[in-house]
């Protein structure tokens, strides 16, 4: 094990526990069944149900997981994610890391609860814990923090906790008033960097830092509010992963689009980059569509460092259009394609978005996943409403969602090899014959009664 060295990582699980309408929810991902975690073949994880149902809260807990890895502050918003009859939520999440060939099982819990204190964050981590399995020995904790205790188990720590007992309960105050992760803050690495000769301490340095490097670097979370400024035609935010012999960066530019924009001349280089990878696969998705950086001139900003004055473009048949003026479903595959692109490459690489579908053409949407499954690489997780995919994915790749907030997610049982999963779903629907029922039946005359009434204001 080389404690500075990146190895692979995916997600083989989730839970949430009192979290927005999901008083219960677990989902295991398909790499999960194979022992090694099917590393190098791709993973994909399709949520579909009703409105309402649970899809976009997975994909907010998956949110909430990256800030903590990440040591970074919890949004406000989040205490509002607490179900109402709950003073606090849990998420579970599960990772396999292939660790010198041996694959390696790790486990965060986290517990979130809503603080009513203006001069503190809204919503504070109250606990968490890291459990791992590596095969060779049952799951055991290798670090955990809570109310009662700074860190644990205190075999571990005993050196740590000797020598900074005190300064670390003070650490962990402000980092919880911060609303951040006292397990993932940098207060509590550099004071587990200052202790020496300790396998244990050195093993949980070594976990924190391969969980950290893959939420900062390699899962990225795209939400409707994250990519909202499209509709707008105001902003265009681009998610884009570069990794080379002498390049890796990473992370999200936004690129004013309506008009020219004046940008740093080493975020230029990075937008013609990824403007390069992803012209040689939209021509494969977009016919006769290509996307250009014009460059209007050099400009300094008030600090006397060097920008480009450019303008976002696209190119139909040799015509140039301002980037505004194209389709939302063209912004936003635009706005995602570079890390599809690096999911599809990366077997360490974890993509979550919600709508997938929403203003993509169906049967493009059923093609991209499609060859995602069969030469991908890394993860996929996307909820829909579009159900074309159920007619070309693997069952184990799709998870339902339940009118149960007590088991909001389950996977179709008794579908055989020759049943087209897609009109299942809807015999399901129709006729029950699962465990849980998907969908709270309307009634069309009670609907139609609901209309009319809502039209006629002041008429009885």
């Amino acid at each position: 094990m080389i404690m500075d060295k990146k190895y692979d990582l995916r997600i083989i699980e989730l839970s949430l526990h009192n979290f927005m309408n999901v008083a219960d929810g677990r989902v295991k991902l398909s790499c999960s069944k194979d022992k090694q975690r099917n590393f190098g073949h791709s993973d994909i994880l399709g949520i579909y149900g009703q409105n309402g149902s649970g899809k976009t809260a997975f994909i907010h807990a998956l949110a909430i997981i990256k800030t903590c890895l990440m040591g970074q502050k919890l949004n406000d918003e989040v205490a509002a994610y607490i179900k109402k009859d709950a003073s606090s939520m849990t998420i579970h999440i599960g990772f396999s890391a292939c660790v010198d060939e041996e694959i390696w099982d790790i486990f965060y819990d986290v517990t979130i609860q809503q603080v009513q204190d203006d001069n503190q964050a809204k919503a504070q981590i109250s606990a968490e814990r890291i459990s791992v399995c590596n095969g060779k020995n049952r799951k055991q904790t290798w670090i955990s923090s809570d109310s009662l205790n700074v860190l644990r188990p205190k075999k571990n720590f005993n050196s740590l906790l000797k020598a900074n007992n005190i300064a670390l309960q003070v650490k962990k105050g402000i980092v919880q008033s911060q609303g951040r992760s006292f397990i993932f803050s940098n207060e509590l690495y550099k004071s587990m960097e200052a202790i020496k000769n300790r396998d244990s301490i050195s093993q949980a340095r070594f976990i924190l830092m391969q969980l950290k490097t893959f939420a900062t670097e390699y899962l990225y979370i795209i939400g409707i509010k994250d990519i909202g400024f499209i509709n707008l035609s105001i902003l265009m935010p681009f998610y884009f992963h570069i990794q080379d012999n002498n390049t890796h960066s990473f992370g999200t530019i936004a690129i004013p689009i309506d008009g020219p924009a004046t940008i740093p001349q080493n975020a230029c280089k990075t937008v013609e980059t990824l403007i390069n990878d992803m012209n040689s696969v939209l021509t494969f998705l977009i016919p006769d569509f290509q996307l250009e950086m014009q460059n209007i001139g050099d400009e300094l900003d008030l600090q006397g460092r060097k920008m480009k004055r450019i303008e976002l473009v696209s190119l139909r048949n040799g015509q140039a259009i301002p980037l505004k003026y194209e389709s939302e479903g063209i912004k936003k595959i635009l706005s995602i394609l570079h890390v599809f692109v690096g999911a599809f490459n990366d077997s360490s690489m974890t993509v979550a978005i919600d709508e997938f579908d929403a203003g993509v053409f169906e049967y493009l949407l059923g093609e991209i996943l499609d060859i995602f499954q069969k030469s991908g690489k890394g993860q996929l997780i996307f909820t829909s409403h579009n159900l074309r995919p159920l007619e070309l994915l693997d069952r184990d790749f799709i998870v339902f969602t339940t009118t149960n907030p007590k088991n909001r997610y389950i996977r179709l049982k008794n579908v055989k090899s020759n049943n087209n999963l897609r009109d299942f779903y809807y015999r399901t629907i129709l006729l029950g014959g699962q465990d849980e029922n998907l969908y709270h039946e309307t009634n069309q005359y009670r609907l139609q009664y609901a209309l009319r009434k809502a039209g006629h204001h002041g008429e009885n």
